[in-house]
């Protein structure tokens, strides 16, 4: 399908296949493509044509309005039905270098819709709109919303860092006072207590893992036996 607009449109849908079969591999591996530096400069006059390219379940996660090179890539991605399946499935970065290398990241964190529950891609740190129920909120990476939380609030008062410290010493000095009057039998069962939990959650990590890496095996064998897909 001829795509009319921006200046690179033909220009990226004449590398429109190599791009989708490297958003095939993307989750194996980071992919590249070096494109040619003598291209761009025939289409366009830019001191630069670098730019990120963030996709979240198919939707453009950060802001291109400055780059006409990456408005034009989305144009193209977004009017390709392959490339759409698979966007729509994850999370990806495609990023043009300087040396004009474009590469392509695939992202695997996950977050949990609170409006329907339904598994969601996002980018670390980031935040999307679930496609079900259009629900925004609290599908941020917890551990980035933490921090950033925590840079804004602590970072602008140091205040805080001082009075951080002396609770923190409190803690350890009230800690140590209450080991010191526990009786041994009760010590012993606290630290097979916390045995027991450092055990049941490093079994339920590798679990985790194993899920990963048998979800990675089936979608490698899948686009292994569907590559004109």
């Amino acid at each position: 399908m001829k795509i009319t607009g921006g200046k690179y449109i033909e220009y990226w849908q004449s590398n429109l296949d190599l791009i989708v079969s490297k958003l095939k591999l993307a989750h194996q591996t980071v992919q590249y493509i070096q494109l040619k530096e003598t291209d761009f400069k025939a289409l366009g006059n830019r001191k630069s044509y670098t730019f990120n390219l963030e996709y979240s379940n198919g939707n453009v996660n950060n802001n291109i309005k400055s780059s006409a090179v990456a408005r034009d890539l989305q144009t193209v991605l977004d009017n390709s039905d392959k490339a759409k399946m698979l966007l729509n499935s994850a999370c990806y970065v495609l990023k043009l270098d300087e040396k004009y290398v474009l590469s392509i990241q695939h992202f695997k964190t996950i977050a949990i819709c609170t409006g329907c529950h339904t598994k969601l891609y996002i980018p670390i740190g980031g935040k999307v709109e679930c496609p079900h129920c259009s629900q925004n909120s609290n599908l941020w990476d917890k551990y980035s919303r933490y921090k950033d939380d925590y840079k804004k609030k602590y970072n602008s008062n140091p205040g805080c860092w001082i009075a951080f410290i002396v609770i923190f010493v409190i803690v350890m000095i009230g800690t140590c006072i209450s080991d010191m009057n526990t009786p041994n039998s009760e010590k012993y069962e606290r630290y097979n207590r916390q045995q027991q939990e450092r055990y049941e959650r490093k079994r339920e990590e590798q679990e985790r893992k194993e899920l990963e890496e048998m979800r990675r095996e089936l979608l490698y064998q899948y686009h292994k036996n569907n590559p004109e897909e």
